[in-house]
């Protein structure tokens, strides 16, 4: 099946995801060959649907000059061969066959940009559609004379803070964010909106498009950072985790029908990282958000005694706090029976039984 299909009137067949994938990121090694190839892929072309059919209907479609898949391909060959905004502006522009003003071909040729740069980057650029949580992180592409990729390089850059000795033990993970720092996790197809905390704090924004992330080898993307996300996400949602529960709780996630995005359910299966993989110096570019989030872990705000149960972190502080509550308790109690014991002599002594 051509890519020349309408882009939403059709669901996409796995003939035409399997030559998008291909066209969209040719150097990637493994293209899928099967439709069981194409199981992790199920997330993203979700994702490739909403966007482009919230971009083609909305407004009746004077947003963008996308219409058909090979549209997408188009723009998405410009920008992978680095060329300037401005230009591929101006190759939108010769598109126009209903003589259009200016200002009706500029919004639409920045339109498709947009849209283009969350298909093949999954980044956002400027306004967003309907599915993504308010108050993300636009990447801003200002300079037309800049090509994507400059302009990626120059948001996703290399922490400067210092690492020191810290390392990430093997409770760090999403499941004990959520259960004892009382971080909600919030899904996001923005890869700048990753590990982002947003609401006070209160709750974190996890990129979790792990099959893309595995085929942005030689693309515009900064280099290494795909690979270091994905070990954010190991780091997070340790596969071969012993606690029965954190993996029951993931499970639950990915088949959790009011989340607002579809999930990778690669996440299940992402490899585990080595001890020395676990220093805070082997992130560059997610570094000083790891540290944030290991602060907020380390000491997390209690607002429930069902999380003081659960937080065992420190034994010896688990146990002296209980042990307190227990004589606490004891010491109330007790104090109880002796209020009710001498209320009833003394009602007793007033009342004497005849």
């Amino acid at each position: 099946m051509a890519l020349n299909a309408n882009a939403v009137e059709t669901p996409l067949t796995s003939e035409q995801r399997r030559e998008l994938i291909q066209k969209l990121w040719p150097h990637l090694q493994k293209p899928p060959s099967s439709d069981n190839d194409l199981h992790g892929w199920q997330a993203y072309f979700q994702h490739y649907s909403d966007e482009v059919r919230s971009a083609i209907e909305s407004d009746g479609g004077v947003n963008t000059t996308v219409r058909m898949h090979e549209d997408v391909i188009a723009i998405a060959s410009s920008l992978e061969q680095r060329v300037a905004k401005h230009v591929i502006k101006k190759e939108l522009f010769l598109l126009d066959t209903q003589n259009r003003s200016s200002a009706e071909k500029e919004r639409m040729a920045e339109g498709s940009i947009k849209l283009v740069v969350r298909l093949l980057y999954m980044v956002d650029i400027g306004p967003v559609s309907q599915n993504h949580i308010p108050s993300l992180t636009y990447v801003p592409w200002v300079e037309e004379k800049y090509d994507v990729g400059t302009v990626l390089s120059q948001h996703f850059q290399k922490s400067k803070e210092d690492a020191g000795k810290v390392r990430f033990d093997s409770k760090f993970s999403a499941y004990n964010l959520e259960r004892l720092a009382g971080v909600k996790i919030v899904w996001t197809n923005n890869l700048a909106d990753h590990l982002r905390l947003v609401e006070d704090d209160t709750k974190l924004c996890i990129f979790h498009q792990t099959t893309f992330l595995k085929s942005q080898d030689g693309t515009a993307i900064p280099e290494g950072l795909a690979e270091e996300t994905l070990r954010t996400l190991a780091l997070l949602f340790p596969s071969r985790s012993k606690d029965r529960d954190a993996q029951k709780w993931l499970r639950s996630k990915l088949s959790d029908k009011k989340n607002s995005v579809r999930l990778d359910s690669d996440l299940l299966n992402i490899a585990s990282l080595r001890l020395l993989d676990r220093k805070a110096e082997k992130f560059e570019y997610w570094r000083s958000e790891l540290l944030t989030l290991k602060e907020i872990f380390d000491e997390p705000r209690p607002t429930s005694m069902r999380r003081l149960w659960h937080d065992r972190r420190n034994k010896v502080q688990w146990a002296t706090f209980w042990v307190a509550m227990l004589i606490l308790g004891l010491t109330i109690f007790f104090g109880l029976v002796q209020s009710i014991e001498g209320a009833l002599q003394v009602e007793k002594a007033y009342h004497p039984v005849q």
